[in-house]
């Protein structure tokens, strides 16, 4: 049988690593040629783990932000060389924190604006910090709303940690990247989101917002906490800063029956098995190409990516080469999410896998490398 091998890996994996539910869905040549899930999708063990089980996307939710904007630049709406001032003026006068000797701190007048290009790279000098002072004031301003673009233009009074371009820092640039697609499209996010993404591709069941229907439909969501156990957490995500924020990087709700559907449509470079194009081939070439320099390389992340052989696109990691520690091809690219979700774009190979769990701080660099090293071994 077919993806043996993978189908009893997703079966044992909790046992092996405490997943307790995953659904997975593999496409080749825009057709289904692989789907299993196994585990259940609440703690009562009452319910499986199915395709249409919905589950915090967190960073999964980059890729198609990533898209987003990209379409916008199709679009002649902007350059990836442009400031984001231009469109975000609150990130024109940017300061530039310093360690001084001794560890005194000093800010210092940014010498370089933040361009767009950075946005989708994390070189833009911005953090994660989501409790940072300008983020709690706007929480308290808005009550408890925080407004994307308010909300955005708050995290520009924030100091960056270092200058713009000049090294690779995972943050909440993607979530100015929601913002900037707001401004340059007139629409909300998730509007325009729903427009130019969803609705094209069939996606009915992704998006921002969490109601009663949506949340009786999520999977319960766990953690590992320090003495082994696993823990249910519930189903809240703390990327979500407030009810009508929409987090470009963390934001989103899907299924597996959904989220295989963009990538699919991204593996056939941009056009889904059913004739929507999202994105042009030229584009994702581009998406898919190396973007971080060397004097960046020593950003955090990704030193965990060099030794399996990729490096950073537009907002994605992107295979370079022949790696040490998985099978897949030059140009295969794609994320992953903080709840141990998983994707594989291949337009080469016309690949496309969305790997799907809901645990937080789960072994994904043991697990995301043999499921990609077991879908190439079948279909390369």
């Amino acid at each position: 049988m077919r993806f043996e091998a993978l189908e009893k890996y997703i079966d044992n994996l909790d046992e092996l690593h405490q997943i307790p539910g995953r659904y997975i869905i593999v496409t080749h040549h825009g057709k289904r040629v692989f789907e299993h899930g196994a585990g259940f999708f609440d703690e009562a063990k009452t319910k499986p783990f199915t395709t249409d089980s919905l589950v915090n996307l967190y960073s999964c939710t980059k890729p198609i932000t990533c898209t987003a904007a990209l379409q916008l630049l199709e679009r002649g709406k902007f350059l990836l060389e442009d400031p984001i001032s231009n469109y975000l003026p609150a990130f024109k006068e940017m300061t530039v924190r310093h360690t001084l000797p001794g560890g005194v701190t000093e800010l210092r007048k940014a010498k370089h604006p933040i361009l767009i290009h950075h946005l989708f790279t994390m070189t833009a000098g911005l953090s994660y910090n989501l409790t940072s002072p300008s983020i709690l004031e706007v929480q308290k301003s808005s009550a408890g709303r925080c407004p994307t673009i308010e909300t955005i233009n708050a995290i520009a009074n924030e100091p960056l940690l270092f200058e713009p371009g000049s090294a690779f820092r995972y943050s909440l640039c993607h979530d100015v990247l929601g913002a900037l697609i707001e401004v340059l499209s007139g629409m909300s996010f998730g509007e325009y989101l729903k427009k130019n993404i969803f609705e094209p591709l069939g996606m009915e069941n992704t998006g921002f917002t969490v109601n009663d229907e949506i949340y009786a439909r999520m999977a319960d969501q766990y953690t590992r906490t320090e003495s082994g156990a696993i823990e249910n957490i519930g189903k809240n995500n703390e990327y979500r800063l407030g009810s009508d924020y929409e987090s470009g990087g963390a934001g989103l709700i899907s299924c597996a029956d959904d989220y295989i559907r963009f990538v699919t449509a991204m593996s056939l470079f941009g056009k889904s098995p059913e004739g929507a194009q999202i994105l042009s081939k030229s584009t994702i070439n581009m998406m898919r190409a190396t973007h971080i320099k060397p004097v960046e390389l020593d950003g955090l992340m990704m030193r965990a990516f060099e030794p399996q052989g990729y490096h950073y696109g537009l907002g994605v990691r992107t295979a370079v080469g022949t790696t040490t520690g998985a099978l897949p091809s030059r140009g295969e690219f794609g994320w992953n999410g903080a709840a141990g979700s998983h994707v594989i774009i291949d337009p080469d190979e016309e690949i496309a896998v969305f790997y799907e769990q809901h645990r937080r701080n789960s072994p994904t660099a043991t697990i995301q490398p043999r499921i990609r090293n077991m879908v190439y071994a079948e279909l390369v």
